[in-house]
């Protein structure tokens, strides 16, 4: 109120209303920008506020000809498509705001199917086929896989390789054009296959104090895997690490040669292993003598002599003189550790013994004679 003091002292009284600008509210859309159709579906607008006062109605229409009031409420689209829900807030004073919120409404979602072997090798092409899947009331437009070893490929048919072996969740997801999925799982067991070993080593049959080469590059991984190499000799003396390795042999005998060789494989490592045996075998020492002896005494044509090969004998000791060949050097020869023979001429003869193991190594000794006329 203000009061107005003329010059005849007359005092008015004038009332005055003031107005202050109304700001219209603010309409906010929460809701899931894709749906299924035939569910109820939840829209809530209570985020909407009124700057300078307070909303008084909330207003929906969903595009398919349905409306609804209220605050938060519940809508189901009983087609799929894409639909424009609008909200109109109104405050105490009539002003409004309109918001806008699309959504998708996809249909009954597509079915997702994997074909694929449930076994296979690692590092192969192992192939996946999502042709089985299918879409209800839309066509897949995306076929995403993921094969649980951090790898992801895209594509109705396709070649994956796993490594290492193990078990593995395969995972297909697809899409349709309405925004609709589904999801299929596979197992799939992955082998990892046994390395072969193979040596050669560039002797087998070998007199003691040799040195053998042994040569392991003939191992192979059918996985193609790298591989490591362990020598034994015997059960458990390791001899090398490498996959060519040499030792020498300074004992007779006979001697097995493991070669183990072993994948990479990060889950479940297998190895193989070859065997071999290198004898070792040293050569016997051919020694006779002669009774009587034509290079101590004189010897005459028509006297017997007896020749003695029990002097000979093999270094190894466990393993004996095979076989004796006697050759008088007058074309005449014999068999035996001991024999007699009898010369008929006078002359100069070469007498020689040859001695065998039983691996077929021999000696000779060699003892020239004379034979006096008789």
């Amino acid at each position: 109120m203000i009061a107005i003091i003329g010059s005849a002292s007359i005092i008015s009284a004038v009332s005055f209303i003031i107005w202050n600008q109304n700001v219209p509210p603010v309409a906010i859309i929460e809701a899931e920008e894709i749906q299924q159709y035939n569910t109820d579906i939840t829209f809530d607008g209570s985020k909407s506020y009124d700057p300078n006062g307070a909303i008084r109605r909330w207003e929906w229409n969903f595009g398919d000809g349905g409306t609804a009031s209220g605050v938060v409420v519940r809508h189901r689209f009983s087609a799929f498509g894409i639909f424009n829900v609008t909200l109109t807030v109104t405050d105490f004073w009539g002003a409004t705001d309109q918001a806008t919120f699309s959504i998708t409404v996809h249909g009954i979602p597509p079915v997702a199917d994997i074909f694929a072997p449930t076994f296979d090798n690692k590092k192969t092409d192992v192939p996946f086929d999502a042709s089985g899947s299918y879409g209800v009331n839309g066509t897949i437009v995306s076929y995403e896989w993921d094969f649980d070893d951090g790898s992801n490929g895209t594509g109705v048919n396709i070649l994956h390789q796993f490594n290492p072996s193990g078990s593995y969740q395969v995972v297909l997801r697809v899409t349709d054009e309405w925004g609709g999925t589904d999801e299929d799982n596979h197992s799939i067991t992955i082998d990892n296959t046994r390395p072969i070993a193979s040596f050669v080593a560039d002797a087998y049959n070998i007199a003691p104090g040799t040195t053998v080469t042994f040569d392991g590059r003939g191992s192979s991984d059918p996985d193609g895997d790298p591989l490591t190499y362990e020598w034994l000799l015997g059960v458990d003396t390791l001899i090398g690490t490498e996959a060519i390795i040499t030792y020498t042999f300074t004992l007779s005998g006979d001697f097995p040669v493991t070669l183990m060789v072993t994948d990479d494989d990060a889950r479940n490592p297998l190895s193989g292993g070859m065997v071999d045996v290198i004898r070792v075998n040293a050569a016997p020492v051919a020694d006779f003598t002669m009774n009587p002896d034509p290079t101590q005494t004189p010897v005459s044509t028509g006297e017997p002599i007896n020749f003695d090969g029990s002097l000979s004998y093999d270094p190894d000791g466990f393993i004996p003189i095979n076989a004796y060949y006697w050759d008088f050097g007058d074309s005449s020869n014999a068999t035996g550790q001991i024999v007699l023979h009898t010369y008929m001429m006078s002359i100069t003869y070469y007498v020689t013994l040859t001695v065998t193991d039983d691996q077929g190594v021999n000696d000779t000794k060699q003892v020239e004679i004379y034979i006096e006329p008789e």
